[in-house]
């Protein structure tokens, strides 16, 4: 479902991006920017979850592996905190099926393998909750 045109300035969603390479913040993040998406970005769990809080975020990208905390870990208290409304999408080098059971037990949407692009993750953005993936 490509999307090249912006999202107009009313439906503008906010997204935080975690993931601990800078290099896959940096293309990801340019490439959502010019989808029209507000795109804030860090390389820690700990430091994704500030950004969420501090900007309302609409959804999180979350890496699976990261050296502060685990992206699962990161679901967990952002579905805690924010419930339903918060739209989680797990990113992840590892396929296997545990992994996507415990993705939807920590709280996830959806999970996604690397490397994505904005069509795979704009999607997951902009679907309904009930349209989870496995």
């Amino acid at each position: 479902m490509p999307n090249d045109t912006p999202c107009p300035k009313s439906t503008r969603k906010t997204i935080v991006l975690i993931d601990d390479h800078k290099d896959n913040l940096l293309v990801l993040s340019e490439a959502l920017s010019q989808r029209g998406y507000d795109i804030h970005t860090s390389t820690s769990g700990a430091g994704g979850l500030a950004l969420a809080e501090e900007h309302r975020a609409d959804a999180m990208i979350v890496d699976i592996v990261m050296p502060d905390m685990s992206g699962f870990e990161v679901a967990r208290r952002a579905r805690e905190k924010y419930g339903a409304a918060l739209r989680l999408i797990a990113l992840s080098g590892y396929g296997e099926r545990n992994n996507r059971a415990t993705s939807r037990e920590a709280g996830f949407d959806y999970y996604l393998l690397k490397p994505v692009t904005p069509d795979d993750l704009i999607p997951c953005i902009e679907t309904s909750r009930t349209g989870r993936n496995d």
